[in-house]
This record gives structure tokens, sequence and C-alpha cells, in this order.
């Protein structure tokens, strides 16, 4: 639950203290005075500093003496009553002790507006710290600078990764997701037969999500080919991404994590996708992959993979025109990040890429790609979303 702990100056008359805690009222959080509150019954809680007037320095340093908190601390300042003066010594003082501290400052119409921005994004946190991935096989050879360390993972995000035999992916292939999959696709270039091979895989992936209760998982997919009679997970990826399990390719474990966070921020599927062009002068990127949510796209076919020209892989089209966030975690604690949003500009057809393939204009530089890179998978997602990410870190990785 989100708390927000008031402090106010001795001398505040109480019309004050009421005025400010009435403008901020909401029924999603709890408003307590500094001096009523409880540790005992607040530990699961994620407590907000309101600093209601100047004055309170002293009473701010007390309580986090008293109570030790262990989450970052956020002190909420807003323009009257020296709120932010107050606020910024009062950061200042913690920062020295090795307390995370920030100040989020607002109007008090704009604060609440904020306040909601950390509930949802603390609702996030949440829900990947519910999070059980597992990693089918293992990460791909070619992976050498995606290495996490999974005790700090677990640490910030609560994540429990669960390793699975990749033998465990190529049992019992005999089932089929969905004849619409085939049915719906604009053009196909591939038999039924083979859609209904890829799909088995699918079926298995599910059903091992439900054996293992994952809400994510990652999959060595090349191998699955040389172990099956030449059967991509494209298929399978794409499904599960669709019925709300993140899947990502090629046992890349911060990319997943990556994927898992925009589809809980979005409520929508995310691409995963290799970077293959950019285009420094026009600041154009060009990215793809062979497996796609067909949640997100306009239409699909479905075409040959494209490194082996064997089984089933996806080329979706994506509606020109709209907002796109490009998005990386990255590091041995998956806090490092970059991101930048951007517009879809076209698809393409290239024989000599994977087969979902488009055209972005970024709004930051596309240098990032050739000089400051955080490995390669990166992952977009369908809207805007910058500011809620940069929030999201600001607040719980400061």
């Amino acid at each position: 639950m989100l708390k927000l702990i008031t402090f106010f100056s001795p001398i505040a008359p109480d019309s004050l203290k009421d005025e400010v805690s009435r403008s901020i009222t909401n029924d999603s959080w709890q408003i307590i005075a500094q001096d009523s509150f409880d540790k005992d019954s607040s530990k699961n809680d994620f407590l907000l500093y309101l600093i209601g007037t100047g004055g309170t320095e002293n009473l701010v340093r007390d309580f986090v003496s008293r109570h030790k908190p262990s989450s970052p601390i956020i002190l909420l300042s807003y323009d009257l009553n020296n709120s932010l003066p107050a606020a910024m010594e009062t950061r200042t003082y913690l920062s020295s002790l090795g307390y995370e501290v920030s100040i989020i400052h607002a109007s008090y119409e704009e604060l609440v507006e904020k306040i909601r921005y950390i509930e949802q994004l603390l609702n996030i946190k949440e829900k990947m710290n519910e999070t059980t991935l597992g990693l089918i096989g293992e990460p791909s050879d070619w992976l050498i600078a995606s290495d996490i360390d999974r005790a700090k993972v677990q640490e910030f995000w609560g994540i429990d990764i669960k390793d699975i035999p990749i033998t465990e992916s190529t049992t019992e292939l005999d089932g089929n997701i969905n004849k619409s999959f085939f049915e719906n696709a604009t053009k196909s270039y591939v038999t039924e037969l083979e859609v209904t091979k890829a799909s088995s895989v699918a079926a298995r992936l599910k059903t091992i999500v439900d054996h293992h209760e994952l809400q994510a998982l990652s999959i060595k997919c090349f191998d699955l080919l040389s172990l099956t009679d030449n059967i991509t997970a494209c298929c399978g990826l794409s499904h599960l991404n669709d019925i709300g399990i993140t899947a990502g390719c090629e046992g890349d474990l911060p990319a997943t994590v990556t994927m898992a966070f925009l589809n809980h921020l979005t409520g929508k599927a995310p691409f995963m996708s290799n970077v293959i062009h950019v285009d420094q002068d026009s600041n154009h990127v060009k990215i793809a992959h062979c497996t796609v949510p067909t949640s997100i796209v306009e239409e699909y076919d479905l075409i040959s993979h494209f490194e082996t020209n064997k089984s089933v892989g996806i080329r979706g089209r994506f509606k020109t025109g709209v907002p796109v966030t490009i998005f990386k975690l990255f590091g041995p604690s998956l806090t490092d990040y970059w991101v930048s949003t951007g517009t879809i500009l076209r698809n393409i057809e290239n024989e000599s890429a994977c087969r979902t393939q488009l055209e972005i204009k970024l709004d930051k530089p596309v240098d990032y790609f050739l000089k400051d890179s955080l490995a390669n998978h990166h992952i977009m997602a369908l809207g805007d979303y910058e500011k809620e990410i940069k929030m999201f870190f600001d607040i719980f990785a400061n």
C-alpha cells in the first residue's frame, strides 16, 4: 500500500495542515501525520514524505533516525509554504547519511497526478516481484556481453529465474495452439503442416508455463531447431506474448526482463528486435526479428525462419506514423537502461534479414547504437512511455 507521511512545522496552524492534506487526499493512498506513524503496521507499505511546510527538516531527520527506512526516500514538495526549501535541505542531509533520496516537486494538482504515477509504478514493481522467469536451455553462445548477476536481479526486481532443460520443450509435440493463426495470416509461404508443427511447440511451451507456474520465459531457440525436426519457436513465442506471458528469444535474460517490464507498464506485448542498421544522417534505425506478437501488428504473413530458411517465422506489418518507445535494461542487476521515443516510418521486406522489419525515426541520437549500446537486442513498445520509465528508475534505482 502507498502511504503519505506528512510533516508540518510545530507553528503551522491546523487550518493549513487540513488544507494541504485535503488537497492531496485520494482513496488510493493513506495520509498519516508523522507523529501517528506505526512502523509495525506499515512494514510492507511504500512511504512518501510530504513536506507540508518549512521548518520540518529536523522532524524528517528524527523520523528517519527512528524508523530507518529501507526503501528509497521520496520527498514531496509543492510551491507554497517553504515546502521546497525544506525538502532541499533535508535531501542533502539524508543523502550525506547514505540514503537514496529524491524530490518530486509540483503544484497541488500536479502532485496528485505524480502520486498516481508512483502508485502505478509501484504496482509494476510488485508484479515484477511476483515473476518467475523460466530459462529453457541456456543463453545463446553469442550473447557474450549479456551476463547478469542473478542474486542482484533477485534483490532489486524480485524475479525468480528457474532453469529448465531444453529437452522439456521437445517432448510431447502433438498440440496445436489455434488453427486461426494460419487462417488469419494475410499470406502464407509455408504449408499448413509446417504451421501445425510450429504450433505444437507453442502448445508445449504453454504446458511448461503451467507446470512451472511461470509468468515469463526465454528459450535457446536455435537448440530447439537441432533437437526437433527443424521446428522454430517463433510461433510459440508470438502466441505466448499474445496471451500475456512474456516470451523472449535466444535465452536473452536482459531482453526478456525488459519485455516483462514493458508488458506491465503498457498493457501490450512488446517486440524484441535485432538492430540491423543505423543511419546517422537521418537518425533512423532499422530493427528486425523472426517473431512478433500478432496482437500488435496490423497484419502478418507466415514465412520461413530467416537464418535457416526452415519451419515458420512471422513477417508482421505495423501501422506507420505511430509513436514507439525503444528500451533496454542491462547490467548485473538490470538497473542500467537506455530509452528513446521514436516514430515508425515504414515496414520493410528485405530477404537478407529477419522477417519482421521496420524503420524508425528516433528522438535520441542513433550514435548510441554504435558507441554506447547495451548489447544487441532492444525492445520496442507501441506508445510513448519514456517519462514513466525515467520516473520508475528515479524512484526505485536512484
